[in-house]
């Protein structure tokens, strides 16, 4: 009996979840039975119940599904180890900094580094940033070409480049912090079009790093209605039905740490927010 659910049904399964990330494909019975009549069984194949012959199954002669999991490349180990399954992942957050691939999360004192979803590697700031200052604090930021643009309580912008070699730490860039143009209450920022577009409680400007110039203050509600109304940051993304955003941001209400996912074309929430930990696949 066929499955839908097989990679080899010939039907179209979606590849992306709700938040635009990939899924990984499910090896099913039905895909290691068809295999098995092609090339043979394993010498050392799957054990299961002994009427099954060709179709792996169990006990109850029920499908049985093999996950295929995307690897994620290693990384440097920093005080605590990464593991399949973590207990200390961030809850909430106070500064998001991130590009479609990497999301860097700054949490009390700690900062975590996202990548496919997974908390890939987790240290004191100073850990991933040479010479990093404790008393500053980071509102937001973004990262472009690799580099970390971050943007303080003072209006400050930081730019830390990566270091060849070093496995994935940062330093400051010379001539920098530099005070910015900003005259508005910096909440979040997210690259858009190319473009970092800062934002406000009620508006939002368009800012260029390499020649710390900002444009005129917008309203936000103009051109983003609908939008959560604290973003600590995010990264856009660009799918076969238009632009989606993926925004971390805050609850007005109850203040905690919510992500949401904004359809650039209908201007417009798209789905139920989550939380941090159920955003997280390798978090209890």
């Amino acid at each position: 009996m066929r499955s839908d659910s097989a990679i080899m049904a010939p039907v179209y399964l979606p590849t992306l979840d709700s938040y635009g990330n990939y899924m990984p494909p499910r090896l099913t019975s039905y895909d290691v039975g068809a295999a098995r009549k092609i090339y043979g069984r394993r010498i050392d194949g799957f054990k299961g119940n002994s009427n099954c012959e060709v179709e792996p199954c169990d006990q109850n002669n029920e499908e049985t599904e093999i996950f295929a999991t995307t690897k994620i490349a290693p990384t440097e180990e920093i005080k605590t180890t990464t593991a399949s399954l973590l207990t200390e992942c961030p809850e909430n957050f106070s500064a998001i900094a991130a590009d479609k691939n990497t999301i860097f999360v700054f949490s009390n004192s700690d900062l975590y580094k996202i990548q496919n979803r997974h908390v890939v590697k987790k240290g004191q700031k100073g850990d991933f940033n040479i010479h990093w200052n404790y008393s500053t604090i980071i509102e937001t930021g973004y990262i472009r070409n690799g580099s970390l643009i971050l943007l303080d309580s003072q209006k400050m912008v930081f730019l830390f480049d990566p270091i060849s070699g070093s496995n994935e730490k940062f330093q400051l860039r010379n001539g920098y912090p530099k005070k910015t143009p900003i005259n508005m209450e910096i909440n979040g920022a997210i690259v858009i079009d190319n473009e970092a577009h800062i934002f406000g409680v009620s508006n939002y400007l368009i800012y260029n790093e390499r020649f710390n110039n900002a444009s005129r203050e917008y309203n936000k509600r103009n051109v983003f209605p609908n939008f959560p109304k604290i973003i600590k940051g995010g990264y856009s993304r660009v799918e076969n039905f238009g632009t989606f955003l993926t925004l971390f941001g805050r609850d007005d209400t109850t203040k905690k740490s919510q992500i949401y996912r904004y359809d650039m074309r209908r201007k417009d929430i798209v789905g139920e927010p989550k939380n941090m930990l159920s955003y997280l696949r390798n978090c209890e």
